[in-house]
Parts: structure tokens; C-alpha cells; sequence
């Protein structure tokens, strides 16, 4: 069997729906090898992560790496390659080193095309230039729904047939102890209103939510909107 290395690069930030998946993947390899699961039996995976991250808690098979001096995307192309080895990368949270070929990165969505306005130039240009070359160089690219891998293939010519839809499915509520106040605090009755989590950039759409809510004034619930925004990334 073939040893699993995890990129954990994005454990230096503060999680976003895109790291949550990743934890949660992580998670539920960890559950799989103390359950001996035929699937990862016998194979050794390892979190790989900067020396300053925060590494999830909890983790009983899975094993952690701390290594590395370098920021960022620079720790992820220059350093990770060299700690992987002769090992399998998988890599979650859509970026991955160019110098490795025997990896599997995981491509979210082609927003940083689609939505535009939603990024900053730079951000555009990093992803512009490195979604192609992931696509033609990793062994295998995953992602989270049929209609990503539909663009995955039209924004940046990665073949339906190197993509796999992963679904995302995890459930991760069940672990959080419920604020009983929250209902009261923010002034809401029970089956009165519309929760929608995510953070508050263009290409969640929210937008079309709230006019959807305000047609004709005859919708009878509050609308609820849970998130933010990194002014860093996101204008």
C-alpha cells in the first residue's frame, strides 16, 4: 500500500468552508484507520504542516509532520515537495506544488474566473496561472460537484476524465454544543426565519437571496445571513 502525505498548509489560517472540508476529510481518514477500515489498511498518512500551524486536536492514527522555515505559498512550492518524498500528496484546499506529479489536488470551483469582482487581481493571476498546470502534471484531480467538474473542463481544459467528484458530506454540527440564547439574543422565532452560512463575497450570491426574499414583501421569515469576509482576499 501506498504511504498518504496531507497537505496542511492551510492550517496556518482561519478556516473557511473550503478548510472545513479538508479538516473533516483528515477527520474521517483518521476514524477510518482506528476502525481498520479495508480502504486505508495497512497504509500510514501523515498531516504535513508548517511548523506555525494549528493542527486539528484529536487525531489518533494520523500522524503529524511540523517542518519548514518559509511563508505561505512559498513553504507550499519550495519546502513540501522535498518533506513528501516517494509518499502519495494529497492536497485539499485547491493549490498543491507544481514540482510534484504523483499527488491528487482537490479543485473547489473556477469562481476566481466566474466571479471576478470577487477576488483581487493577484489572486486571480496566482490561480489563473496554476489551475492548468495542476491539471496536466497531478496525477488526479477531485472535485466537489458534477457541475464544478463541468468547469473545471471549460475554464481550464482539465479533461471530465481525470476529474472525480468528492461530495462534500461530512457532519461536523453534531460535535458543536448548540447556544440555546442565540434565538433570543438576535430576536428570531422558532420556524420564523432563513438561515444562510457563508462568507459575504459576490460569488455566494446572497444577493439573489435577499431579492428573492423581498419580492412582493410576502414572505413571513427573517432572513439570516452568518459570515464574514477577509478584506485581505475578498473587497
Amino acid at each position: 500500500m501506498t504511504d498518504l502525505a496531507i497537505n496542511g498548509r492551510f492550517l496556518r489560517r482561519r478556516p473557511s468552508g473550503v478548510d472545513r472540508f479538508a479538516l473533516e476529510t483528515i477527520r474521517a481518514l483518521d476514524a477510518l484507520l482506528v476502525a481498520d477500515d479495508p480502504a486505508v489498511r495497512d497504509r500510514r498518512i501523515a498531516l504535513l504542516v508548517p511548523t506555525d500551524a494549528t493542527p486539528p486536536a484529536g487525531l489518533r492514527r494520523v500522524t503529524i509532520e511540523r517542518f519548514g522555515r518559509l511563508p505561505g505559498q512559498v513553504w507550499e512550492q519550495v519546502e513540501l515537495p522535498w518533506r513528501v518524498g516517494k509518499r502519495l500528496l494529497l492536497n485539499l484546499c485547491n493549490t498543491a506544488p507544481l514540482a510534484v506529479r504523483r499527488q491528487a489536488v482537490v479543485i473547489h470551483d473556477a469562481a476566481t474566473v466566474r466571479v471576478p469582482q470577487a477576488f483581487t487581481p493577484a489572486f486571480r493571476a496566482t490561480y489563473g496561472a496554476m489551475m492548468p498546470r495542476l491539471g496536466r502534471r497531478s496525477a488526479h484531480v477531485l472535485t466537489v460537484s458534477e457541475f464544478s467538474r463541468g468547469e473545471l473542463d471549460a475554464v481550464w481544459g482539465i479533461g471530465r476524465d481525470r476529474v472525480t467528484v468528492l461530495p462534500e458530506g461530512a457532519e461536523h454540527m453534531l460535535r458543536t454544543a448548540p447556544d440555546t440564547t442565540v434565538l433570543e439574543r438576535e430576536r428570531l422565532a422558532p420556524d420564523g426565519y432563513v438561515l444562510a452560512v457563508g462568507n459575504l463575497t459576490p460569488h455566494k450570491n446572497l444577493a439573489t437571496l435577499l431579492r428573492a426574499a423581498g419580492v412582493g414583501g410576502r414572505l413571513p421569515l427573517d432572513v439570516v445571513l452568518a459570515g464574514g469576509s477577509d478584506p485581505r482576499v475578498f473587497r
